[in-house]
């Protein structure tokens, strides 16, 4: 949660496993998880975002080992699962509990809540006034789960929820997320915003930073190139998946986002959580992860972050 009272010279940056292109853990040509740490250590960070849960292992007390191995620590993990669902329900529960038992035997104190990206939505991710929106019954069931989630994380494992607007998913748009943050209360979550799904949407995440100062728990970090996004917005067969691949999501310094005035609207509010960079990378890009999250890092920092 926001300190309003804190000042610091440095913002924490945390890195992720999707920056390594890790999306499914079971995917063979991922690379080996030490490396994976090892890299981000070198790379300038001390801490990780947990990302797909089964790519670390599920036994806490040896994922904590290599961590302090490294200096480094998990600050959060995620469930990633289309909430609006009724017959997903104790499935969705069931794994976060899973992802719980492991944040909170490695220390981690936040939990991620994300509608998962589904096919209907996709197709128009960006076009607020395409995209249809959940029937009452269905929202009613989203808004249920993210508070059943929220409750098994703070109540059974000391875990605070935030939840995440996502592009291609049924929570993304403006009035989708303040009818969010109007169901879900303060007690129950808070808000991450990552800049890229806000961009993508047609919002601007300055401005929303300072409106929702004090639901603002977690933010991350990604780029966009405004001209690829334009295109895929304008093209009806480019969904959000394949926007990906076509590379409108850049790494952060590499896209259109002014980071100076994201860094302007943390300044003003005071912001004291963690920032995770969520890189997804110029597909054609020939330069290694390693080295495209320590230049992004060093680019923010030369910002003032």
């Amino acid at each position: 949660m926001i300190n309003t009272n804190k000042k610091h010279d440095r913002y924490r940056f945390a890195a992720a496993p999707c920056s390594w292109g890790i999306g499914n853990p079971q995917c063979s040509d991922s690379p080996v998880w030490r490396n994976l740490l090892q890299e981000a250590s070198e790379a300038g960070y001390s801490s990780i975002e947990l990302g797909p849960y089964g790519y670390f292992p599920t036994d806490g007390s040896m994922l904590k080992d290599e961590l302090s191995l490294r200096g480094m620590s998990v600050i959060s993990g995620r469930v990633f699962e289309p909430l609006w669902d009724r017959t997903r329900l104790e499935e969705t529960l069931s794994k976060t509990r899973k992802v719980c038992q492991l944040l909170h035997a490695v220390g981690a104190k936040q939990l991620v809540i994300v509608d998962a990206v589904n096919d209907i939505r996709e197709r128009f991710a960006g076009i607020s006034d395409q995209a249809a929106r959940l029937d009452k019954p269905r929202w009613r069931t989203m808004m249920s789960t993210i508070r059943c989630i929220a409750d098994i994380a703070m109540y059974d494992y000391g875990i605070r929820a935030v939840v995440h607007p996502h592009a291609g998913s049924y929570l993304e748009f403006d009035d989708e997320i303040s009818r969010m943050l109007e169901d879900v209360p303060y007690e129950k979550a808070g808000l991450c915003l990552d800049t890229g799904h806000f961009v993508y949407a047609g919002l601007e995440p300055a401005r929303w930073m300072k409106e929702c100062t004090f639901r603002l728990e977690h933010v991350h970090f990604k780029d966009v190139c405004n001209q690829r996004l334009e295109h895929c917005l304008n093209s009806q067969m480019v969904g959000f998946r394949d926007a990906c691949d076509f590379g409108v999501l850049r790494s952060v310094g590499e896209g259109d986002i002014d980071y100076c005035a994201i860094k302007d609207a943390l300044d003003r509010v005071q912001y004291d959580g963690h920032i995770t960079l969520q890189q997804l990378r110029d597909p054609e890009s020939e330069i290694s992860p390693f080295e495209d999250v320590r230049r992004s890092l060093n680019y923010l920092r030369e910002l003032g972050f």
